[in-house]
């Protein structure tokens, strides 16, 4: 049998070539596009961009972080009653640019692993804990789109495509929401149904796997039985998401553009979903492409100024999530090297 002779090699680094491959991608979009528009009149709508406007933009996302580490901090009381809002902010960002820099979205199980070690907690209760949180966060932003369809102009013409795939996600959270209720009231029978779904399971992997489920059920147990914590944990949903959309908001302002309420919002809505879609490393390219589909389809037709705003607030992220990230690192007396060492250990 002849043995290809870079089979071993692709094996090795199968991440770098993805990352490579991706990035490229990415890019050939980003100049695709910049090849059909009037560069000229993008290049001066730039040269007047406020940079105060721009601040804003970047200080929203720092708010958004600091909401997310409080809900983080309220959602592992289950596990541990005195983590650190301050451990949790910078364990977020470090998150977010785990999944800047990777094709993958690793970042959860980075901050999974890193909260752990600082927190002094299991990686189960951790990763389950993150997963409760994105439960809620597609609960908020399907709540916050439906109401911000009804603020979008008679005009746009948007309500229609918007309205249907509005739908399609809320069919799959009340799902979510379904079985999550029901793995809560029904603990023990739905833990027996999956000791038995997985009987030709490896016994150490089962055991994992019915010990993140036990963690994840008792995490929705303090959701659900206490009915204030549920409504705090809403509340800082939408705060976090209600800010982010802000620094879109924040971005348009810049470019001296009037965007209403309904579109902002709704758009930052999309664009929070858009992160849950295929990416190469920094979002390049594939960034500009879904937040000019998004607001081309809510209604808004110039080109050139949907991209130099899809640009500015590429470029706003990134910077925040890479300094505090980087920053993050170094408070928790983390290295870059580190980081990714508990990546790939989360990955095999």
């Amino acid at each position: 049998m002849v043995r290809w002779p870079f089979r071993d090699f692709i094996r090795r680094h199968d991440w770098l070539i993805k990352m490579i491959t991706l990035f490229s991608v990415g890019s050939l979009l980003l100049v695709f596009m910049l090849l059909n528009i009037r560069v000229e009149r993008l290049q001066a709508m730039m040269q007047y961009v406020s940079p105060v406007w721009l601040l804003f933009s970047s200080l929203s996302l720092l708010i958004s972080f600091f909401f997310k580490a409080l809900r983080w901090r309220l959602l592992l009381k289950p596990f541990k009653n005195s983590a650190r809002v301050s451990n949790l902010f910078w364990i977020i960002g470090v998150g977010f640019l785990v999944n800047t820099l990777l094709p993958v979205r690793v970042g959860d199980v980075a901050r999974a692993y890193v909260v752990g070690e600082k927190e002094s907690l299991d990686f189960a209760p951790s990763l389950s804990s993150i997963v409760v949180e994105k439960v809620l966060d597609m609960s908020g932003l399907l709540g916050m789109g439906l109401v911000a369809v009804f603020f979008m102009p008679l005009g746009s013409g948007s309500q229609g495509w918007i309205m249907h795939g509005f739908r399609v996600v809320g069919v799959v959270v009340a799902a979510l929401l379904f079985v999550t209720a029901l793995a809560v009231v029904k603990e023990e029978s739905m833990l027996t149904f999956l000791d038995r779904l997985s009987i030709r399971v490896p016994l150490l992997a089962k055991a994992r796997v019915l010990k993140f489920i036990e963690n994840f059920i008792s995490g929705l147990k303090s959701l659900y039985v206490n009915v204030k914590l549920l409504f705090i944990n809403m509340a800082l949903t939408v705060a976090d998401w209600f800010t982010f959309c802000l620094g879109i908001f924040f971005i348009f302002t810049a470019f001296n553009f009037v965007i209403p309420i309904g579109a902002f919002v709704l758009g930052g809505v999309l664009v929070g979903l858009s992160y849950l879609l295929p990416a190469p490393p920094g979002y390049v390219g594939t960034y500009e492409v879904y937040w000019t589909l998004i607001f081309m389809a809510m209604g808004f037709t110039e080109s050139d100024l949907l991209l130099a705003t899809g640009l500015f607030s590429h470029v706003v992220s990134v910077l925040v999530t890479a300094v505090v990230g980087y920053l993050g690192i170094i408070w928790l007396g983390l290295s870059f090297g580190k980081v990714l060492g508990v990546v790939r250990r989360g990955k095999s």
